[in-house]
C-alpha cells in the first residue's frame, strides 16, 4: 500500500511571532530556490508520491502564521489540548476550541508531556479517544527509555504503550503513530535504522492482529535526533512513513535540508531504486 511521507515539525516551546513570521519568509525563499517553487503542496505532484509538511508551533502563533502556513501548502498542528470539552481546568484548551483554528493534527503522548507533566497512559488514551471523534489526525507518540532498551524489552514496552493508549478508541482512520525512543529526543543519539524498522514491523504487526482494518493505513513516523544529514535511512531503509521532529524543524534551511532528502527517497523508489 502506497502511503504518503509526512515530515512534522515540533517547534515545542520555541518562537515568539516575530521569529514565526521570519520563519516562513525565508521557508517561502529556500523552498522556491531549493525545492523549484514557493507552493509546496500537499501531493508534491512531480515526485511522485505524496509528501506533506506540517509544523506544530506553540499555540499562540498558529493565527499570525496561518495564512503564510497554508499558502505554502505547510499543514499546521497543536501540540497538547485537554480531553475534556469544557469546565474548570485552568491553563487547558479544549478541541471545541481548537476548532477555532486551523489546524490539521493534534500532537499526544508526547515523551515530554509523559515524563514532565506526568501524563500516563489513562489520561493518554482519554486524549485519543477524545480526539478520535474529531476532525483532527491524531500524532500519537510512544517510545521506551534506555534502560528498558537495554533490557532488550523495547518492544514489549511500546506495545503496551499502543494497547493503552488506543483502548476504547474504535476509529484508527485518523491515527499517526510516531516511534520516538526517549533515549534519543533531544539528546543527539540515534536509533538505528535497523532498530527503526524493527519497531516499525513491531508496531504494524501488532496493528494487524488488534486492529486490522487500520494497519496498512497508519503512517508510522520516527523521531529522535533526526536532521537532513540522517533522514533518509528511516524511511529508505527503515521503512517509516516520515518523520516527527523537533529542533532540526526551527531552522528553515534545515527543514527544506529534510524535505530535499525525503524528495530524493521518492525519486530513487519511482525510478526503482528502492
Amino acid at each position: 500500500m502506497q502511503r504518503r511521507i509526512l515530515l512534522a515539525g515540533n517547534w515545542k516551546l520555541n518562537k515568539n511571532r516575530a521569529e514565526a513570521a521570519s520563519f516562513f519568509e525565508e521557508l517561502a525563499f529556500f523552498l522556491e530556490q531549493q525545492v523549484g517553487g514557493a507552493k509546496f503542496g500537499a501531493n508534491c505532484g512531480k515526485f511522485g508520491k505524496p509528501i506533506e509538511l506540517a509544523i506544530l508551533p506553540p499555540i499562540t502563533l498558529i493565527d499570525s502564521i496561518t495564512k503564510p502556513a497554508l499558502g505554502l501548502g505547510v499543514s499546521l498542528g497543536v501540540q497538547n489540548f485537554c480531553h475534556q470539552p469544557s469546565g474548570a481546568y485552568t491553563g487547558e484548551i479544549s478541541l471545541s476550541q481548537v476548532a477555532d483554528l486551523q489546524v490539521d493534527y493534534v500532537l499526544v503522548g508526547h515523551s515530554e508531556r509523559r515524563q514532565l507533566f506526568h501524563e500516563d497512559d489513562d489520561l493518554v488514551g482519554a486524549k485519543v479517544r477524545a480526539a478520535a471523534v474529531s476532525p483532527y489526525t491524531t500524532i500519537l507518540c510512544v517510545g521506551e527509555p534506555l534502560p528498558v532498551r537495554q533490557e532488550h524489552e523495547h518492544k514489549d514496552y511500546v506495545l503496551d504503550q499502543l494497547e493503552r493508549d488506543l483502548s476504547g478508541a474504535d476509529d484508527l482512520s485518523r491515527l499517526i503513530i510516531a516511534y520516538e525512543p526517549i533515549w534519543a529526543i533531544g539528546t543527539g543519539l540515534n536509533a538505528e535504522p535497523a532498530d527503526a524498522a524493527e519497531m516499525q514491523n513491531a508496531i504494524r504487526g501488532w496493528l494487524r492482529v488488534r486492529r486490522p482494518g487500520f494497519a496498512e493505513s497508519v503512517l508510522i513516523l520516527y523521531g529522535g535526533s533526526v536532521k537532513p544529514e540522517n533522514i533518509a535511512p528511516y524511511i529508505a531503509d527503515a521503512g517509516c512513513d516520515g518523520a516527527l521532529v523537533g529542533g532540526a524543524s526551527l531552522s528553515p534551511a534545515s527543514f527544506v535540508g529534510m524535505l530535499q532528502a525525503l524528495i530524493g527517497v521518492v525519486e530513487k523508489r519511482a525510478t526503482g531504486g528502492g
